[in-house]
């Protein structure tokens, strides 16, 4: 896989982190003590896949003590490309990878690119 590509796959699941995050920060802090603080929610995978849409039900506050890192993604699981990073770990449904470079940083990538 050359590098570009690379980049392209990485840049797909950093658009996605960024939305989930925007949740997580809506339910943990503007929707505290709304009924949505202790429900799973449906987060975007965020694998490599460009088409990818699926869905992973977790709690805001599962999803947000996930995330150790700008290099870690949450994906369903099966949806990890072993080529480009590695499962640290699984849950129910789901998959926590790491890239094994590091991604772009969310203001080099153009979300309007994957709508």
């Amino acid at each position: 896989m050359n590098r570009l590509s690379e980049r392209r796959l990485a840049e797909n699941e950093v658009v996605f982190r960024q939305l989930n995050n925007e949740i997580k920060d809506f339910v943990l802090v503007d929707g505290k003590d709304t009924v949505y603080a202790n429900r799973p929610l449906n987060f975007y995978c965020e694998c490599s896949n460009m088409d990818c849409r699926e869905r992973i039900a977790i709690t805001a506050q599962t999803y947000d003590g996930l995330h150790g890192g700008p290099k870690e993604f949450l994906v369903k699981t099966g949806h990890a490309m072993p080529e480009i990073e590695i499962v640290v770990k699984q849950g129910d449904g789901f998959m926590l990878v790491e890239k094994k470079e590091v991604p772009p940083a969310p203001e080099d990538v153009d979300p309007k690119r994957f709508i």
